[in-house]
């Protein structure tokens, strides 16, 4: 999350979960140029990309290396044709953040050269930014244990002087953040382990991660990484690790597939060494080259998944677009409003929240912006109208169509499926036969799913 100095976004957007802070000196840059706050987020993205690419490409080194340049260029092939992780590898979320460094930290494991670096790569991720990744630090600490690259001693004394390290930075920069002593981490650790509550977000079962989780997110690399990890024994360490840091999670039951970002490039290692066997063995026999054009379609049809999937995301922030239209509908209020010296409260329900509504799209006075549930969490009957009112917000963003006490000014499409052209296949093949030329035979459907709303 990018903060703002003087500007603190946790206050009116204050949450059971803090994120770690990262700082990125770009506001006084986008306020030179007289730029609009989306500015910073682009900037911010393309930096975190650019660290992003910069680990996988450390990591692709280290493939290279130790176990080949065929399983490196592998690695690169499998990942760039997935969805899920080359998607997020740019978002301002903690968990991209601990997967740029927990990749820097894994380059240095498989490497072998640097087991203590790669140690203090894992701790900080987990201190900082995710304190999950104190499952990936522990699994790769005991193969470096069990493989004699460290002794129990040092790795106990890195461990530790690290998280201390780490624990003092986070602390006190995050602590003067949020104005009280705070440990981001610590908060997200005892919320969802020791109070048990990150199943109010939903509880999945056991075996989700497994069974729809990795499937989607590796599409073919799924099974692949199983078929290398068996034929090559060079990778068997790298499963066992993800596959210890997946069983582990799998305990906790609210379960995301951003969860497995920092050992997707290990499931992705293993599938490459399949990969490799199977390019190695083509032309050995019919079946052999049957099964390796098998694997090349797999990995084809994965990035055509892929590329559905990026279709589909385009349409999955309407809550961002929803802000923008306020903007835009309320520009002659927002005139009258500074002419008077008042503001203009607008109410954010969760949905909008979720789907591209941030700091980064915020105009500034007069316009004053609100995420709290709990105004309307104790409403009874659905009526959020009366609360709302109440509350003096001037403009609403949310899922409702209707709100007692507001008038709807326009809606907002989003994400509603996939759709035949014609209605069904057989229309599709019908209209490509008329047209003489071949089409993708889908479409995406939209619905409206976020509403604006005035106060009358």
């Amino acid at each position: 999350m990018l903060l703002f100095i003087g500007e603190q976004a946790h206050d009116p957007y204050d949450s059971v979960i803090p994120l770690a802070l990262v700082l990125i000196p770009l506001k006084s840059i986008v306020g030179f140029f007289g730029l609009p706050k989306v500015a910073v987020l682009i900037c911010l993205r393309l930096l975190l990309g650019t660290a992003a690419v910069a680990a996988l490409a450390r990591l692709q080194n280290s493939v290279t290396t130790t176990l080949g340049s065929d399983l490196a260029s592998w690695l690169l092939f499998i990942t760039a044709v997935q969805f899920h992780l080359p998607f997020y590898l740019s978002r301002t979320l903690p968990n991209t953040l601990a997967t740029i460094i927990t990749t820097a930290g894994l380059a240095d494991w498989i490497e072998g050269k640097r087991p203590h670096r790669a140690l203090i790569l894992l701790t900080c991720a987990a201190i900082i930014f995710r304190c999950d990744a104190i499952m990936l630090a522990g699994l790769v600490g005991l193969h470096l244990l069990a493989s004699k690259k460290v002794t129990l001693l040092s790795g106990i004394v890195t461990g530790v002087v690290t998280a201390a390290a780490c624990l003092a930075i986070t602390i006190s920069v995050d602590s003067w953040f949020w104005r009280r002593w705070l440990w981001p981490e610590g908060e997200v650790l005892w919320f969802n382990t020791v109070l048990n509550k990150s199943s109010e977000w939903g509880i999945s079962p056991p075996s989700w991660y497994f069974t729809s989780a990795l499937p989607r997110s590796l599409h073919a690399a799924y099974p692949l990484a199983i078929v290398g990890a068996i034929i090559d024994r060079r990778v068997r360490p790298m499963f066992l690790v993800a596959l210890g840091f997946v069983a582990l999670y799998s305990n906790l039951g609210h379960k995301e597939v951003r969860f497995l970002f920092p050992v997707l490039p290990l499931w992705n290692l293993c599938a490459s060494a399949a990969m490799g066997h199977l390019y190695r063995n083509r032309n050995a026999s019919s079946l052999k080259t049957l099964f390796w054009l098998a694997a090349i379609a797999s990995l084809v049809a994965g990035a055509g998944t892929a590329g559905l999937g990026l279709a589909a995301s385009s349409t999955n922030y309407p809550g961002g677009i929803a802000l923008q239209e306020l903007h835009q509908i309320g520009a002659q209020h927002a005139k009258q409003a500074l002419n008077t010296g008042r503001n203009l409260t607008v109410h954010i329900s969760v949905l909008p929240a979720m789907t591209g509504v941030s700091r980064f799209g915020e105009a500034g006075a007069p316009w004053v912006y609100s995420k709290d549930e709990n105004i309307i969490r104790d409403t009874k009957n659905g009526d959020d109208g009366t609360a709302l009112i109440k509350a003096g917000f001037d403009y609403l963003l949310n899922e409702k169509p209707e709100v007692e006490g507001y008038r709807m000014m326009k809606s907002i499409d989003g994400f509603a499926g996939w759709k035949w052209y014609g209605g069904s296949p057989k229309a599709a093949v019908a209209r490509m036969l008329q047209r003489r030329q071949l089409f993708f035979p889908l479409k995406i459907a939209t619905a409206p799913v976020v509403y604006i709303h005035r106060k009358r």
